[in-house]
């Protein structure tokens, strides 16, 4: 069993460097959560495979030049996110036809955003990932979109009280230059604590130490894909090999 994950950049699900993939602080969430299903590490495994944005960016534009991209007309500000999930869902397939086992996929993205459309923004782009995945006749897809962003998911476990009324955390502006953006609170709030900077490999050692516990994380965003990944993960032990 293989997990596919793209992001946007090194700071949430990680990048390669040479051959080798970096996980950044949502693969280590991933792992987290993963650990209790399968009963092993999905990043000590080489279980999780990574495609860049960059490469899925690509994909996407030959994806158009040889077929049209299923599915219903998407808004803007969402067609990009439905597009994403659909070819993203492409190569989950070819990879289980290689591997010969069973892919999930996981497409992250920020919710982004501001406040006042924090939470109907962040529904559109769930929507758009589940019907791309859904155009390539793909069920094992994985939609994890923090709102706004994936700092205020790290915030929820390292506020004080943690993990305590983190759906407030939602409610704060996407705008990194904002005041009051999810970025600053969370290396104000490691400042305090004496925590560290908010550097990716700093995060991935919290979260290592259980610091940051994906397991007690609640919020909506968070709930949601926690959800489907668990409902994804435990359906992928009962498959066959190759399907």
């Amino acid at each position: 069993m293989i997990i596919l994950v793209s992001g946007e950049g090194p700071s949430d699900i990680g990048r390669v460097e040479g051959e080798r993939f970096t996980p950044g602080a949502m693969s280590r969430l991933i792992d987290q959560l993963a650990l209790p299903i399968w009963g092993y590490s999905v990043l000590d495994t080489d279980t999780l495979h990574f495609l860049s944005k960059t490469a899925l960016k690509e994909a996407c534009k030959e994806r158009k030049k040889s077929a049209t991209f299923g599915g219903l007309k998407r808004g803007k500000g969402t067609a990009e996110f439905h597009k994403n999930a659909q070819v993203l869902a492409h190569k989950a397939q070819e990879l289980a036809d290689e591997q010969q086992c069973a892919v999930a996929c996981i497409l992250f993205r920020d919710c982004d955003g501001v406040r006042a459309s924090s939470r109907t923004r962040w529904q559109e782009k769930w929507e758009s990932m589940k019907t791309g995945f859904q155009a390539q006749g793909f069920d094992l897809g994985i939609p994890m979109i923090p709102n706004p962003k994936s700092e205020s998911w790290i915030l929820c476990a390292l506020q004080e009280p943690p993990y305590q009324q983190c759906s407030q955390l939602e409610t704060l502006p996407g705008n990194d230059r904002a005041e009051g953006a999810p970025k600053d609170l969370l290396a104000q709030e490691l400042l305090r604590q004496g925590l560290g900077d908010r550097s990716t490999a700093n995060l991935n050692s919290l979260i290592e130490a259980g610091t940051i516990d994906a397991l007690q994380i609640n919020m909506p965003s968070y709930n949601a894909f926690r959800e489907r990944f668990e409902a994804v993960l435990t359906r992928m032990l009962t498959l066959p090999q190759g399907e």
